[in-house]
Formats: C-alpha cells, structure tokens, sequence
C-alpha cells in the first residue's frame, strides 16, 4: 500500500470544484494519506501516466470529463485504482442514458435544485422562465435539463437555450444569454446550469 490518493480537478475555473478539492486535500493529509494533485489542463493520458507512476491507490474525480466514458473506468478498474466521484454524477457521452460506474458518487439531487429554483422565480412573479444548458454529456446538466422540462410545464412551454459547443462554458452562457433576450420570447428570468 502506498497511502497514495489522486484527486483529479474537472475544471479549474469552476469554484465549486477548487473549493471541494481543497477541503478534499487537507483531509487525506490529516487522515495519512499522500495526495496527489491532477487537473485535467494537464489532458488525461498525463493525469494517468502520474497515477501510475505514484502507484495511486484511489482517485477522487472533482467533476467529470467527456474523455471519461465507461473504458476509463474499465482501466481504472483493471489498474486496481479505487475511483469516487464528487460532485457530478458519471454519464456516459456515447449513451444516451445516465450510466453510473462501478464507483461511489457524491452528487447533487439536480431536481430538488431545479425545484427550489423555479419556485423562487415563480414566487418573485416571473412569468416566463428560461433554462440555458450545460454541456448534456454532464450527467448535473442533463438531470436539470430534464427537471427544469418536467418542473416548468406547470407554468408555462419550456423555453430552452443549448451552449455553444467548443466554447469556455462562461462565454457560450453569455451569448445564449444574450441570444435569449434578444429573441423577443418575453423570457423575465434564466435558470442557468452554472455561473
């Protein structure tokens, strides 16, 4: 055993992930473990070239990517590295469904987020709710994609705007942002998928 744990950052921009690695890190340290910081700037064949070069034990995924399908985690498997993944469920982007690897998941429940959401809008008297999508291959984006559809049509047709692919996720959601209100659909509030 070598006490080696890789924790593997999905995006560096997004707060949420930086914030739980941090936490993440001082608690293996506390607890005897070695971690072993990876982000996925670096691009995956070197996050797993590190793994096993520092013979990691376990791996603790901040987020996902589109390169992590079900053939990483049969590596993964096959390497006899432990994967857990906080903090967005795995969804595989060549199946259409949501497709949970053998590994243990802490993850948001995106429907009640999705229905505390609209209800505050509604409350606030907003009339014409919008939602502009994160990227669908994210199981977080797909779930409250398919909540905000289900949720909103108690109030009104669902008013959908998708990201611009090839896109840092902050630019294509102010140019669907934009695109929204400049369309004319009346839409007074967006329910966006991330900052």
């Amino acid at each position: 055993k070598t006490g080696m744990i890789a924790v593997f950052i999905a995006d560096m921009t997004d707060s949420v992930y930086v914030s739980s690695s941090h936490t993440i890190l001082r608690e293996l340290h506390s607890r005897g473990f070695y971690p072993l910081l990876t982000v996925a700037e670096m691009g995956l064949e070197l996050c797993r070239r590190e793994w096993l070069q520092n013979k990691i034990e376990g791996l603790i995924l901040c987020g996902t990517t589109r390169e992590m399908n079900a053939g990483f985690f049969e590596y993964l498997k096959k390497q006899e590295i432990v994967p857990v993944i906080a903090g967005c469920a795995f969804r595989d982007p060549d199946n259409p469904a949501i497709q949970l690897p053998k590994a243990s998941t802490v993850s948001l429940d995106n429907y009640a987020g999705m229905q505390l959401a609209v209800g505050h809008l509604i409350q606030q008297k907003r009339k014409k709710i919008a939602h502009i999508t994160g990227p669908l291959w994210h199981a977080d984006a797909y779930e409250r994609k398919s909540a905000y559809i289900e949720i909103i049509q108690e109030y009104h047709e669902p008013v959908i705007k998708d990201l611009v692919p090839e896109q840092p996720l902050w630019k294509s959601g102010y140019i669907a942002a934009a695109e929204l209100l400049q369309a004319g659909r009346g839409v007074d509030a967006i329910i966006s998928y991330g900052d």
